[in-house]
């Protein structure tokens, strides 16, 4: 691995979706770094009268403007154009704050959701019109589930889900205008999510969990072609009881979908018939084979400094150690699968089942078989590498202020940990994201809110630039090679708080 300088940080720091940039958020603006030079190339000052403190920043889909938001203001600027600001003051109107706020388009980067507290209302706001729309009643509202509500078909067309009277309705809006073109009320009792297929054809709404297990597939116009009731025996009286379906996964591909319920078992479905064609089974305890990887984490010293972190193949069963004795979940919530995942190549899924949150399971699709286990001492997420077959991110969270970093292949001895003594410090609380960006070497993103460094986790030469970068203070001259450059108030484009349209 290699390991690029780091560079001053705080909680707010995010790369771009191509992986070209790094946009961080100091007193004095926002930083944007180049991510294979290393250089900044600008710092964004907030414009005056910005509301403090900030709560989201994120980057727009075309990697060009960044969203800061507060209370009360939302600013969208441009990363390197000075003169590229539009301001949303007071987008709610004084019913209160925003609960959500992101884009609301995958290939543009006008287009901003603005969620209310407690669900009133969803305003969806153009920039290139500087007009608003306002949609009553989305279902879900908070950052945590927001993505359930609302889907992007690959036409631009936006699917929401709201409620209205007590009766779950799903709308169509036009990619240009974002007003309705169509709506129905799907034949559900509490629609839990709805997503399109990935290329466009259909759109899924699943019920509530509490509501047995149950899918629809229908057309863009509303037509139902076909309820998916689960893969379990129709005559069974007792599998009709059983929870339902938690969330959707697609393949890279579009030609599977996985079904996470709250049972042992994954289905994963064929979207050329729509019929379940493999269902993954997760076994409670584990007998390492020869086509079944089962790596153990050791502690050798009560030390959190990765060095003390070491895996090692188990050779007889084991079973799986249960979720934290502090667990916040509820018991009830500790079932099945809460957390699945395909890589680029379309051949592994990574799942993690709530009643062992700490252990990855690794599936080979094309055999159907289970690969590796990944057996670790605190809970874990992750991620696969997004172009980068069959790499595995995964994140440990040693405690509440502390998570560690580790990467896993197939041919690993086990999962390597990220960090080393010339890296971030491992006591503060570390995140690790993928860098997309075209590159010899996969590349990761680390950031502890103090510091931030990029690191190659391959085993070729690190970029070419890295090695002779120094590191850039922030608030202090950026060199040579970067500009400041501030926005100023009076470039801004206000968006008016009143509506020329309104529609429910």
């Amino acid at each position: 691995m290699h390991f690029s300088p780091a560079f001053p940080s705080s909680h707010h720091c995010i790369v771009s979706p191509n992986g070209r940039l790094v946009a961080t958020l100091s007193s004095d603006g926002i930083h944007v770094r180049d991510a294979r030079t290393l250089q900044t190339l600008n710092v964004v000052s907030l414009p005056a009268g910005a509301s403090r403190p900030i709560t989201t920043l994120l980057w727009a889909p075309s990697s060009t403007r960044i969203l800061v938001g507060s209370a009360d203001q939302i600013h969208a600027l441009s990363a390197l154009h000075p003169s590229d600001h539009a301001a949303i003051l007071n987008p709610l109107s004084g019913i209160g704050k925003p609960s959500h706020t992101q884009f609301g388009s995958t290939d543009r980067d006008s287009d901003i959701l603005v969620y209310s507290q407690q669900g009133l209302k969803l305003l969806v706001y153009d920039l290139r019109t500087s007009k608003g729309l306002e949609i009553p009643g989305p279902k879900f509202y908070q950052p945590s589930s927001a993505a359930r509500g609302v889907s992007l078909r690959a036409s631009g067309h936006l699917a929401l889900l709201t409620r209205v009277s007590g009766r779950d309705l799903i709308s169509i809006h036009s990619p240009e205008t974002r007003q309705m073109q169509r709506s129905w009320a799907p034949e559900t009792i509490d629609a839990h999510g709805l997503c399109w297929s990935p290329d466009g054809q259909w759109l899924l709404v699943w019920e509530s969990p509490a509501h047995g297990w149950r899918v629809l597939l229908c057309t863009a116009d509303g037509q139902l072609v076909r309820t998916l009731t689960g893969f379990h025996d129709p005559n069974d009286e007792d599998a009709k009881l059983r929870p339902g379906v938690r969330s959707l996964r697609f393949r890279p591909d579009g030609k599977v979908c996985a079904v996470l319920d709250h049972s042992k078992e994954v289905a994963l479905v064929d979207t050329t018939f729509w019929r379940t064609s493999i269902t993954l089974v997760h076994p409670s305890a584990l007998a390492p084979s020869e086509t079944v990887q089962v790596w153990q984490e050791q502690l050798h010293a009560a030390s959190a400094q990765p060095s003390s972190r070491t895996f090692t193949r188990a050779t007889h069963e084991l079973t799986l150690p249960p979720p934290p004795a502090d667990s916040k979940t509820s018991p009830e919530l500790r079932t099945g699968c809460g957390l699945a995942c395909f890589d680029a190549s379309s051949t592994l899924i990574a799942t993690r089942m709530e009643s062992s949150p700490s252990t990855v399971w690794i599936w080979d699709l094309a055999a159907s078989e289970l690969r590796a286990v990944l057996v670790f001492h605190s809970p874990v997420s992750f991620s696969w590498h997004p172009t980068v077959q069959e790499l595995l991110l995964i994140t440990c969270r040693v405690d509440e202020r502390r998570t560690l970093p580790f990467v896993w292949d197939p041919l690993m001895d086990g999962p390597r940990s990220v960090l080393s003594e010339q890296a971030l410090s491992s006591q503060g609380k570390m995140e690790a994201h993928w860098v997309d960006w075209e590159n010899e070497q996969p590349v990761l993103l680390l950031n502890d809110s103090q510091r931030y460094c990029f690191v190659s986790v391959g085993e070729g030469e690190a970029p070419g630039a890295w090695g002779s970068a120094e590191p850039t203070m922030l608030g202090g001259s950026v060199g040579s090679a970067g500009s400041v450059q501030g926005i100023e108030g009076d470039d801004s484009t206000m968006i008016d708080d009143t509506f020329s349209f309104k529609r429910g």
